[in-house]
């Protein structure tokens, strides 16, 4: 009989772990955290009807430059934020 061997499932990184780490370094943890909970309620697809998208709502007409691709992609909506 072969000894059961235990394998840890890597960690997937949860949303607000990843704006912790990001907003850490700039001290800025709680303002995040507050600015995603009014925008968007932490969910990364939200999309509005004045064209703001993503968890953080990053207007796309008065931000031209932004694709639709990366107002979805939640570590460049947080640090564009």
């Amino acid at each position: 009989m072969y000894a059961e061997e235990r394998v840890e499932a890597p960690h997937i990184e949860s949303l607000k772990e990843m704006a912790a780490r990001l907003a850490e370094p700039y001290g800025l943890q709680e303002k995040l955290f507050n600015l995603i909970e009014s925008e968007s309620r932490w969910n990364p697809t939200e999309f509005s009807n004045k064209e703001d998208c993503g968890l953080t709502q990053i207007n796309l007409y008065f931000n031209p430059t932004v694709t639709l691709e990366e107002c979805f992609d939640t570590e460049f909506a947080i640090r564009w934020t």
